[in-house]
């Protein structure tokens, strides 16, 4: 696990306006695509629209 950003630490104010951060990368550049979609049959039901 990385440390804090050294502006946490110092209590200086945010470089970004980002509202969290993490300090565990879950993904990295070289990380390997999960396999992703829809699993089984799918069905799309259409209903109306209201516009508030």
């Amino acid at each position: 696990m990385k440390s804090y950003p050294d502006w946490f630490i110092k209590h200086q104010p945010r470089p970004s306006k980002r509202k969290a951060f993490s300090i565990w990368y879950y993904y990295r550049k070289d990380s390997k695509l999960v396999p992703a979609g829809l699993a089984g049959p799918v069905r799309f039901i259409f209903e109306d629209t209201v516009n508030l």
